[in-house]
């Protein structure tokens, strides 16, 4: 069981890094400050808090 969640976290992990290493060779700048905001307000900062280091 144990051996099922890790393979399928570390298939998860790979889609992941893909469709960002996808979206920084398109230059999607875009879609990047979207997912940052959205992080941002997960973790309850805001937008404010994030943009500055861009």
């Amino acid at each position: 069981m144990r051996r099922i969640l890790k393979f399928a976290l570390f298939i998860a992990v790979v889609i992941v890094a893909i469709g960002i290493w996808v979206s920084l060779s398109r230059g999607a700048k875009g879609e990047i400050e979207y997912w940052a905001r959205w992080i941002a307000q997960m973790f309850g900062r805001g937008w404010k808090a994030v943009e500055g280091r861009f």
